[in-house]
């Protein structure tokens, strides 16, 4: 991802406020006042330098986002690497962590606003569809 999208990854997510997280057909769908965002790949959610919660703990999924992350703003992105592995941090201290685990399928994606599109996948496989800000 180049930093031109990044940067506007960054003005157009941080501050969305978390709303709910649910499992929807395999992935986990996360959402947030003005945004959604879709994962594809392996997460954790980390407090105090402990996994909270994760795509492959027993019963701790969506429910356990939800209970730790409930009303808590974004307060940055990061997106690291060549697979576009995503960090948003919060202002309750949380850190939601996605890692891929694909090799050829977009890992996540984060809908924003009304026509805000970002898709991340590993290598070139990334995209923005939106107006910039």
């Amino acid at each position: 991802m180049n930093e031109e999208t990044l940067q506007e990854l960054r003005v157009q997510f941080v501050g969305s406020t978390f709303q709910e997280a649910s499992d929807q057909d395999g992935l986990t769908v996360i959402y947030f006042n003005d945004a959604r965002l879709s994962i594809y790949a392996m997460w954790r959610l980390v407090i105090d330098g402990r996994i909270m919660a994760s795509s492959v703990c027993d019963g701790k999924t969506s429910r356990e986002v939800g209970a730790y992350l409930q009303g808590a703003a974004v307060t940055s992105v990061t997106v690291q690497g060549r697979f576009h592995d995503l960090e948003c941090h919060f202002d309750n201290g949380a850190s939601l962590q996605l890692f891929a685990s694909s090799t050829g399928y977009e890992h996540w994606n984060l809908h924003v606003g009304e026509y805000g599109l970002f898709i991340a996948g590993p290598d070139s496989l990334w995209s923005y569809f939106g107006p910039a800000t």
